[in-house]
Order: structure tokens, then sequence, then C-alpha cells
């Protein structure tokens, strides 16, 4: 009978791994351990300052706040989403549409060579001239 030779390097290599596992997994721990910590260090030392207001009166200027309600707050960040989300998209779409019409219009001369322009623009120029 002969004896393959693998099941006495299998050993050692297995309690490698098993030590490399526990080491990855020990660091990891650590990693989780100083990530919340920092975190939770943050909010108990942010309070505790906190506590040193507390009941007491502070004098600031911040009449152009208190003059904005919360519906007030919320509408004018609903709208400014919105604008910064159409620009977004209208910057988007106008690139897909530079996009597609070079590729189609390359497509075109390959199947065709001899094949005359449409007169179609590329992109939406001649929306932005019709714009006030």
């Amino acid at each position: 009978m002969v004896d393959s030779g693998g099941s006495s390097n299998e050993a050692p290599s297995m309690a490698l791994n098993t030590k490399i596992l526990a080491i990855q997994g020990t660091i990891q721990i650590i990693k989780e351990l100083l990530k919340w910590g920092s975190i939770f260090g943050i909010f108990y030392f942010g309070f505790d300052c906190l506590k040193q207001y507390a009941g007491k009166q502070t004098v600031g200027n911040l009449s152009f706040l208190a003059v904005l309600k919360i519906d007030q707050v919320l509408a004018y960040t609903m709208a400014g989403g919105g604008v910064m989300y159409g620009k977004s998209q209208n910057k988007r779409r106008k690139a897909e549409a530079k996009r597609l019409g070079s590729r189609i219009e390359a497509l075109e001369l390959e199947r065709d060579p001899q094949r005359t322009s449409s007169g179609l623009p590329r992109t939406d120029a001649h929306l932005e001239e019709e714009d006030p």
C-alpha cells in the first residue's frame, strides 16, 4: 500500500489556518471595539459637556431661526432637494443623449457609409436656445 504523504502535511496546515482565522477574528473584534468605543466616548463626553448648561439660561442671537417654523424648514428643504435632483437629472439626460447620439451615428455609418445625415441634433442644444 502506497502512502500519499498528504495527510502529514494537512495537519500542520489546518492548525496554521485555524490560528490565522483566530487572529483575524481577534483583530476584527478589536476593530469593532475601537469603533463603537470611540462613538460611545464621543457621545458620553459630549453629553457630559452639556450637563454644565442644564437649567441655565443662554443668550444668543438666533432670531432668524425663531421666525421659521418646522413646516417651513421642511418645505424649503424639500424644494431645494427637488431643484438639485432636477438639475442632476437634466445633466444626466443630456449626457446620455450625447452618448447615444454619437453611437447611433457610428452604427449608421458602419452599416451604410453613403448615408446622409438626418439633420437631427445630437443633443438637446436646440432646447436650450428656446429657454427664456
